[in-house]
């Protein structure tokens, strides 16, 4: 997410790549509540997974799995104390909430921690599958989907530097990148070739749009 002095146009930037092994990604108009919004519930009509309200108030969320207890499950099944999840509350937001700056929240069960993209050196704030403030296993432990947070890291600079922080960059650059395990950015086009596939093909374990298991059917 950007704030407005780090965009080209002045205005906040919330952006969110969706790896998910749900088939269902359908973008619904919700009148339940207080303001009206669109949103991703993919198969769910009581969650939301991303959205923007009528008011321009909008919201992701990023799943953690190392903010404590509770938390180890995929994203649809990670229940707050409240009974609520990822997904109802967010929509719970869309529907009740007109106004917020561009900010960040680290969220476990008894405690949270704010960003806010305005007190930041750059005026944007990255994320990816892991907390700032999540446990680590050792000293060297290295967080959950790193490798895709230091290939957006790279990009989200180069962006910064030029004045290209935008939409359309990231649609253009940033979800078809390409990256390995240690989160390097790999050029294209790829001429290389590995584990017998023809030049060209390449691993996205790793990458920004990264490939998940589908779920069976």
């Amino acid at each position: 997410m950007a704030g407005g002095k780090a965009t080209t146009d002045g205005s906040p930037l919330l952006w969110k790549t969706r790896d998910t092994s749900a088939l269902d990604n359908e973008v619904t108009w919700n009148t339940s509540g207080k303001y009206h919004f669109v949103s991703i519930t993919a198969g769910q009509p009581e969650s939301s997974w991303m959205g923007v309200n009528e008011m321009g108030f909008a919201i992701i969320n990023t799943a953690s799995s190392d903010l404590g207890s509770g938390r180890s499950g995929p994203p649809d099944t990670m229940v707050a104390p409240s009974g609520l999840h990822n997904g109802t509350v967010m929509a719970e937001a869309l529907r009740e909430c007109a106004t917020g700056a561009a900010a960040f929240f680290e969220t476990a069960d008894d405690q949270y921690w704010r960003y806010d993209a305005a007190n930041t050196e750059k005026g944007y704030i990255l994320r990816t599958n892991f907390a700032i403030n999540g446990a680590r296993e050792g000293p060297l432990a290295r967080p959950y989907s790193m490798d895709r947070y230091l290939q957006t890291d790279e990009l989200m600079r180069d962006f910064f530097l030029t004045d290209r922080i935008d939409f359309k960059e990231i649609v253009k650059i940033q979800v078809r990148s390409f990256g390995d395990a240690d989160g390097n950015l790999v050029p294209l086009p790829m001429t290389d070739s590995f584990e017998g596939h023809p030049p060209g093909y390449f691993p996205h374990d790793h990458t920004i749009n990264r490939a998940r298991p589908s779920p069976s059917r």
